[in-house]
């Protein structure tokens, strides 16, 4: 179950406890669009309501890649790094895991206070966790608003999520921006994250293998 703040915002994102893996579903068959042979993620064509745009490198092989999707009124970044750790803990308690989850919240408190954006500030968080054979991964989640200037005067409010967990010795992020109003930001961020978990049912699997047994 999440705990959080403000519930009311993403009361119904991430309810992902139970959230079975143990058969694959529905488009699991379908080609990915780009595999990670290292870590054996897969990313589909459509997570959500979300289409796969492109992968992004930086470079620097500690950065790792992004995998961006998006539709009108949202885009997403799936990225995969390890900031040069080897052997990463799996879980959320780690003290690199923290560091790369305060540079995360840091970033994102930056740019969504850079014009055009403004009043940026964070309005929830969360420990969600996804559950399979008896086994828990837990992720953390942190929730922003801020608000974007458009070139006829009028302001856009936006609401931001991460969602970052360690697993397969490496740090999993998810972005996720979306103009939508809270409901349906709350029911499509989640519809991402699950389409995501089952197109990736035996990847997770692993993941989970190396978590503690649910209490």
């Amino acid at each position: 179950m999440t705990k959080a703040r403000r519930p009311n915002v993403l009361r119904q994102a991430f309810l992902l406890a139970a959230l079975c893996l143990s058969a694959q579903g529905a488009g699991a068959q379908e080609a990915a669009s780009y595999a990670d042979l290292a870590t054996g993620l897969r990313f589909p064509k459509m997570l959500g309501q979300l289409g796969y745009q492109r992968m992004v490198t930086f470079g620097d092989d500690k950065l790792g890649y992004c995998v961006l999707y998006a539709h009108p009124e949202a885009r997403a970044q799936l990225c995969v790094y390890d900031m040069g750790h080897k052997n990463l803990p799996t879980g959320v308690d780690s003290a690199p895991f923290k560091e790369a989850l305060g540079l995360a919240v840091q970033g994102t408190i930056i740019s969504s206070n850079k014009a055009p954006f403004s009043n940026g500030k964070e309005i929830a968080s969360g420990t969600p966790s996804i559950e399979a054979d008896g086994r828990a991964a837990k992720a953390e989640m942190r929730t922003f608003t801020s608000d974007m200037a458009q070139l006829d005067g009028s302001v856009v409010r936006q609401t931001h999520l991460i969602l970052m967990t360690t697993g397969l010795g490496k740090f999993l992020k998810l972005n996720y921006t979306s103009r939508r109003g809270s409901d349906a930001f709350a029911l499509e961020s989640r519809q991402f994250v699950e389409d995501f978990v089952r197109f990736n049912g035996d990847t997770m699997k692993q993941l989970l293998l190396a978590s503690p047994p649910a209490p």
